[in-house]
Parts: structure tokens; C-alpha cells; sequence
């Protein structure tokens, strides 16, 4: 099963950087109820990945992406996380669809800076 390489038990969570990193996470991740732990955000996220498979949800899968989230093996966009809970099934899928596309997305620019796939070079300036 995935995820085996970070465990069940809960690990810690990454700390925040103070600064903007801290005020962006105030202003739009953390929640009341968080108390500014990131772990707390981590678990709330994958309860709302694994409620959208119902009965089919997997408890150790869960705890895994939770550990996964909270040490930043997986990253997820601000929009997951600032949305992410249990009561993700009922909502409306607009919310999450960017969360969906945001690694392969950063891949794809990654890739495109560093001229591995799409237009040549002498071709960007067509971008513009």
C-alpha cells in the first residue's frame, strides 16, 4: 500500500516559518479550531481525501496521507488545504479541481523552464 514509508503512527508536523509564511498560513490554511498546528490541518485534509471513497476509505491509507500532508512528502495546494475536511463529499467540486492539477502543473512549468518539453526556445518569444 502507498505511503508505507511514512507509517501510521501520527508523526510531527513540519513547522511553519515565522514571517510570511506564518501570516499567509494565519490568513488562509489555519482554522479556529487548528490552534496554528499544521499536523491538525494535515489530518482534517486527509479525512476529506478519504471520505470522497465512502465505504471503501481505508483507515491506514488515511493515517499514512496524514503523515504524508504533515511532514510535506505531499504537497497539497492552499485551496485543499484551506477547504479540506470530512465534509468534502457534499461539496462542490469547483473548490478542490486546482488541487487536483497543482504537482503536475508545477512539473509541467518546471519542465518548460528548464527546456525539456514544448516549444523550443527560439520559439517562446510566441508565448508572449
Amino acid at each position: 500500500m502507498a505511503g508505507a514509508s511514512v507509517g501510521e503512527a501520527p508523526l510531527p508536523a513540519r513547522t511553519v516559518d515565522p514571517g510570511m509564511d506564518l501570516a499567509v498560513a494565519r490568513r488562509t490554511v489555519f482554522r479556529p479550531e487548528d490552534a496554528e498546528e499544521f499536523g491538525r490541518v494535515a489530518h482534517l485534509v486527509a479525512a476529506g481525501n478519504m471520505a470522497l471513497l465512502g465505504a471503501r476509505a481505508d483507515a491506514t491509507e488515511q493515517a499514512r496521507l496524514r503523515n504524508a500532508i504533515a511532514t510535506g512528502a505531499l504537497i497539497t495546494s492552499g485551496r485543499h488545504l484551506q477547504h479540506g475536511n470530512a465534509a468534502q463529499p457534499g461539496r462542490n467540486m469547483e473548490v478542490f479541481t486546482n488541487c487536483a492539477t497543482a504537482i503536475t502543473s508545477f512539473a509541467l512549468f518546471h519542465l518548460l523552464l528548464n527546456g525539456s518539453v514544448g516549444l523550443p526556445p527560439e520559439k517562446w518569444s510566441s508565448l508572449k
